[in-house]
């Protein structure tokens, strides 16, 4: 059976560094340290600071923030055709 492939955030058009801003505002209302935050995402600490230079966001962690904080509309991050890709993103691997 061949596996199911989970999107990026990147591929569906979100702004990572703009929703990490908003991740730190969450965390930051609820007095949370970082490390907590990403324990309760099932996330790296790492991997949040990737986030904060607009590196990659999977699918299955962009639900898991769904349901974490609220978001009331996901267009607030969307990434606009004209902006740049983070230098994260769009080099060969």
């Amino acid at each position: 059976m061949a596996k199911l492939k989970v999107p990026q955030a990147a591929s569906i058009g979100l702004d990572a560094a703009k929703l990490y801003e908003a991740i730190d505002h969450e965390r930051q209302r609820r007095g949370m340290s970082l490390e907590e935050v990403a324990a309760e995402l099932d996330a790296s600490y790492a991997t949040m600071a990737c986030w904060r230079r607009g590196g990659s966001m999977r699918g299955d962690v962009l639900m898991r923030i769904c349901f974490w904080m609220p978001i009331p509309d996901l267009r607030v991050y969307a990434r606009h055709p004209e902006d740049p890709l983070p230098a994260t993103q769009g080099q060969a691997a």
